[in-house]
């Protein structure tokens, strides 16, 4: 029996780890906790989110 685990990955601070629930609000790194992990920061200071397309 194979089981899928999904690894998440923090955009801000690149911290990688193995989620305990489904809905993740904030990145679990100590020095980061950002609760925009999954958002691209663009060098204009726009943000764009990691699904969108530029």
């Amino acid at each position: 029996m194979k089981i899928k685990v999904v690894e998440l990955e923090c955009l801000r601070c690149g911290y990688k780890w193995i989620p305990r629930k489904v809905d993740v609000r904030v990145c679990p790194n100590q020095k980061c906790h950002s609760a925009f992990w999954d958002v691209l920061k663009k060098k204009d200071g726009s943000e764009v989110k990691k699904d969108e397309k530029i």
